[in-house]
């Protein structure tokens, strides 16, 4: 049997977007409407594009990590 991953669509993981709207990032950079950033729907936060790199790893590693497990 094959598993079938979806990355960055469950509501735990992260999408890539175009902000809309001002905001801030963790590290504190504003992120300005048409700025590239990774959204978290659960908790309604976002990552910069540098920061977002790193979230968007860890996400995938802990996919990896399941996948693992689930065999």
């Amino acid at each position: 049997m094959t598993a079938v991953i979806r990355r960055n669509s469950g509501s735990s993981g992260g999408r890539w977007i175009r902000a809309r709207y001002p905001g801030r990032c963790h590290c504190g950079r504003q992120i300005l409407p048409g700025d590239l950033a990774l959204y978290f729907p659960i908790g309604k936060k976002l990552s910069c594009r540098a920061c977002g790199r790193v979230d968007a790893m860890r996400i995938s590693d802990d996919d990896l990590i399941a996948i693992i497990k689930a065999r």
